[in-house]
């Protein structure tokens, strides 16, 4: 409980937030040496795997489990006025991985979601 010790030394307060309690029973969990799942069941902290598993397919590679990030494409060049570059500006290309340099389309985003919704895909 890192945090907690921190607002107590610094702060003079012992923190009940729930933040800082699932903090403490994951402390207290690896003391059993279980690992770090002890806040996992506490109530209405827990975490929705199906978030985690589309949020992994979102932005991990794939082919290397790299990570994927938009890659913002330059304005472009030309005498257009500032009206005509604003929507091509913000436009971004598929995730590209910063390992492999492999891109991930949001239709190839879509089709590995149904894969694993499938479960011929794992996460």
């Amino acid at each position: 409980a890192p945090r907690r010790a921190r607002l107590r030394d610094e702060y003079g307060f012992e923190c009940v937030c729930e933040r800082c309690a699932v903090e403490l029973e994951g402390d207290e969990g690896d003391e059993g040496g279980e690992g770090g799942e002890g806040g996992e069941e506490s109530g209405g902290g827990g975490v929705d795997l199906a978030y985690v598993n589309i949020f992994v397919l979102k932005y991990c590679c794939g082919v290397c489990s790299g990570t994927l990030a938009p890659r913002t494409r330059p304005p472009p060049a030309g005498e257009g006025g500032a009206a005509d570059e604003a929507g091509a500006a913000g436009e971004t290309t598929p995730g590209v991985c910063n390992r492999c340099g492999g891109e991930q389309s949001e239709e190839e985003f879509v089709a590995r979601v149904q894969r694993a919704m499938e479960g011929e895909e794992g996460v």
